[in-house]
């Protein structure tokens, strides 16, 4: 993953301020990682972090890779977060695929903001502790190609705007 950002001769050095937002947020709301991963998030270069991929042109975060199993050649991994699922993970704007599936310990609901997520592409909640409905704004990213929730504590119907994707 390239570390700096070239955008038409200038070099993109740091986070997007509403992404450096989202993700500090994000990470504020986890008490315990097991993987380490969070421990590693230091400074306002955000596309330099692990589990975090940013768009070449425009230095946006596009993906949140923060899995709770973890593969290599040589072992599989459970890793676990406890905390809270901050809604402000909704700043990230640009994001085309949230994987915070299979973490065991986050909690919360699902941010009825998750509709501002017009590009998100691929969302991965489950393995969780999430709880309350499926919020309505679901239904508003059109460009949803894969949804998963299962494993989770939700309740109530699924929003009849999940038929319009």
């Amino acid at each position: 993953m390239m570390a700096t950002v070239s955008t038409g001769g200038s070099i993109v050095e740091e986070c997007d301020p509403g992404d450096l937002k989202g993700l500090a947020s994000f990470r504020g709301g986890i008490h315990m990682d097991t993987s380490g991963r969070l421990a590693k998030w230091v400074g306002r270069r955000c596309c330099r972090w692990q589990g975090i991929s940013c768009n070449n042109e425009t230095g946006r975060v596009t993906e949140v890779h923060l899995p709770g199993f973890i593969s290599s050649v040589d072992f599989v991994f459970q890793s676990q977060m406890e905390g809270w699922f901050s809604p402000s993970i909704t700043l990230l704007t640009s994001l085309e695929v949230l994987d915070l599936g299979g973490l065991a310990g986050l909690s919360g609901r699902i941010p009825t903001s998750i509709g501002r997520l017009k590009n998100l592409r691929k969302l991965y909640l489950y393995g969780n502790k999430l709880r309350g409905p499926v919020p309505e704004s679901i239904g508003k990213l059109l460009k949803l190609e894969e949804l998963h929730l299962h494993e989770n504590r939700l309740s109530g119907f699924l929003p009849p705007t999940l038929g319009c994707l």
